[in-house]
């Protein structure tokens, strides 16, 4: 497996977003599996851990050992991607559609890009899905909210703290 890191992709805006790309060793155009989130892409190397909770997306390694490309974003103002997080605001959701196409325009890839991932990763393809960028061959999402009020902000009508919680700590984890 070649791991590219920091590689960065020049949005509409001129804010970088950084990408690091899983290819396989063999030549040839790879279908491609995406994985955008504020928890950034230099933690993919770290063990799973109570402390490393950001390995939402699988094991990594047995993708490109079956022929899928990947790439890992730091969605826009976290990790090494330019700009200020905002929570899949409009800014990060136009980001999705120019990432796949920019994916499917790569020398390794097939043209065919997928979502993949749970919580975050999978709230993230929803999105994509709505955008619908050509290249967007399919979607893989699997535990994330489906409704933010009622998931995250008012469980069966009661207050909750999480996302006052979780845009802290991912804000903390991302100043740069």
């Amino acid at each position: 497996m070649k791991t590219i890191k920091d590689v960065y992709v020049t949005m509409r805006d001129g804010a970088r977003i950084g990408v690091c790309l899983y290819l396989p060793d063999t030549e040839g155009r790879f279908p491609t599996l995406f994985a955008p989130a504020p928890y950034q892409y230099d933690t993919d190397d770290l063990p799973h851990s109570g402390l490393f909770l950001w390995h939402e997306v699988g094991p990594v390694e047995w993708y490109i050992g079956k022929g899928y490309a990947y790439v890992h974003a730091d969605v826009r103002g976290t990790g090494k991607s330019d700009g200020v997080y905002r929570f899949f605001d409009k800014a990060e959701q136009d980001d999705y559609y120019e990432l796949v196409e920019w994916i499917a325009r790569q020398p390794w890839s097939n043209g065919k890009v997928g979502g993949i991932g749970q919580s975050y990763y999978a709230m993230a393809q929803w999105l994509m899905a709505i955008a619908n960028p050509p290249h967007l061959a399919c979607i893989a999402p699997y535990d994330g909210m489906v409704d933010f009020y009622r998931d995250s902000g008012y469980h069966g009508g009661i207050y909750c703290d999480f996302l006052t919680w979780w845009y802290n700590m991912v804000r903390t984890n991302n100043l740069h």
